[in-house]
């Protein structure tokens, strides 16, 4: 089985509370898939991500990651593999400067230092933050903050990326910024978003989860198109997909635009 492969089956997750968060969850990611999970707050997602990392262990079913199941013996190895990026980047950033943060991955590796640095440098020009190398990431601004998280991971040099939220409270240049990044991207991508229009740009697949459960797991499109799956699980469509009313109230929806770049009001002769 590739490493590159998610295989999560039967899994449920009761918090000590009694009350289910995670129902009976099946899916399967392979290599280089790029697949969102959505569904209302509340539904699980967070609480699905942090399985896939090892951070809580199922009430029962199971995860694998290629051949490795997700067990306290095996999480130095999946935490190699799969890198997440948490929805607030001050859970990430702790170190005092971006430079100490991004090299802290590797190495907690045990890799030498000539390496540690090619991979802190290189992680900091993916991500567009080579300038921010000495900075305290206390000082930096949301965005930049979320592009040093996204640099601690990639520094790791995972085969899988898990991400929440990862647009979430980033102005629109910022979000254009993470969306071209993950576009780049050539990993397996799992992402947790109520932003849907960078699953249009970004997702061949989407996972719908309703308190807990798959109620749907299809192509983007094939789900974004359904506007009754979507309403009777308190979603809507993208909002490219739901046209312009301002411009052409009887206009058909954009469904190939990239978000990365909006429709614009262009000024007429």
């Amino acid at each position: 089985m590739s490493h590159h492969i998610v295989a999560v089956q039967s899994l449920d997750y009761c918090y000590p509370d009694g009350r289910h968060a995670l129902q009976c969850v099946n899916f399967t990611l392979h290599h280089g898939e790029a697949a969102a999970i959505i569904g209302a707050n509340g539904a699980g997602k967070s609480t699905l991500l942090r399985h896939l990392i090892g951070t809580l262990a199922p009430t029962s079913g199971s995860v694998r990651i290629g051949d490795d199941p997700v067990l306290p013996s095996t999480l130095k190895q999946v935490r190699r593999t799969v890198g997440m990026v948490f929805q607030d980047a001050d859970d990430q950033l702790f170190m005092p400067t971006v430079y100490e943060d991004v090299a802290f991955g590797p190495i907690n590796q045990g890799l030498p230092p000539a390496e540690v640095e090619k991979r802190v440098k290189n992680a900091l020009f993916t991500v567009g933050c080579e300038h921010l190398r000495d900075r305290p990431p206390y000082r930096l601004s949301g965005g930049e903050k979320r592009a040093v998280a996204i640099a601690t991971v990639l520094a790791m040099s995972p085969n899988i990326l898990v991400m929440d939220e990862p647009t979430a409270n980033l102005d629109a240049r910022a979000r254009r910024h993470c969306i071209r990044l993950l576009q780049g991207f050539t990993h397996t991508r799992i992402i947790a978003t109520h932003d849907l229009d960078l699953v249009l740009d970004v997702c061949t697949r989407v996972i719908v989860l309703h308190e807990g459960q798959i109620v749907a797991d299809g192509s983007t499109m094939e789900i974004f198109r359904d506007k009754k799956l979507l309403d009777r699980y308190h979603l809507e469509q993208p909002l490219r997909m739901q046209g312009c009313p301002v411009c052409s109230p009887s206009s058909e929806p954009c469904q190939q635009q990239s978000a990365s770049d909006k429709h614009s009001h262009a000024r007429r002769p």
